[in-house]
């Protein structure tokens, strides 16, 4: 009885959220409320927040729940491990500017220890990671130079995203050249 119980309240869950994303897709995350998402699911408003919280931590779930489709998607190639590095985070940019409230939650989530959404954002995170450190290995002379060079990495792509939320960066190429550069810095050297 409780597996069925536990199984019906991860299909009411993922139902939230399809609706949550139709809707948001639609509507753009700002517009749709409580009420919509609650109607779209044929749930009632208070199993929404029951499931989520509030809005936030919504937003959050349907946020991780589409960066990790988008690590999982990740087709890996032949090129050089900085054009590689850059096509694994080119779609992720793309949602954090097109989400820009979820990126802002990301990344403030991403920074407290012991925050609602830490520990989903952090296993996010992680599964990025390792994608990323999965091209570094071609470059790396050890796993201490390996994760040195993933974590850089992943600091650049967050800065990159900061900026480009905060318009000082105008445009995804722009952005994506910034990010090339720094990369390539950082794994292969300065230019001499």
């Amino acid at each position: 009885m409780l597996k069925h119980a536990q199984a019906r309240s991860r299909q009411t869950r993922e139902r939230i959220l399809d609706a949550a994303a139709q809707l948001a897709a639609r509507h753009g995350y700002r517009s749709v409320t409580t009420d919509m998402i609650a109607e779209t699911a044929n749930v009632a408003k208070g199993t929404v927040f029951a499931h989520f919280g509030d809005r936030s931590h919504l937003l959050a779930a349907l946020g991780i729940r589409r960066m990790d489709g988008i690590v999982t998607d990740i087709a890996f190639t032949e090129a050089d491990p900085v054009s590689r590095i850059v096509e694994i985070y080119h779609p992720l940019l793309s949602f954090f500017v097109d989400t820009p409230d979820f990126a802002r939650l990301f990344i403030d989530q991403s920074a407290l220890p012991d925050g609602p959404m830490s520990a989903a954002f952090a296993q996010s995170c992680h599964q990025l990671e390792e994608v990323v450190a999965r091209e570094l290995r071609k470059v790396a002379q050890d796993g201490d130079e390996q994760t040195l060079l993933t974590n850089g990495a992943q600091a650049f792509f967050l800065q990159i995203v900061t900026y480009r939320l905060g318009g000082w960066i105008k445009t995804d190429d722009e952005a994506l050249a910034r990010l090339r550069t720094a990369l390539d810095r950082w794994i292969n050297g300065p230019a001499r």
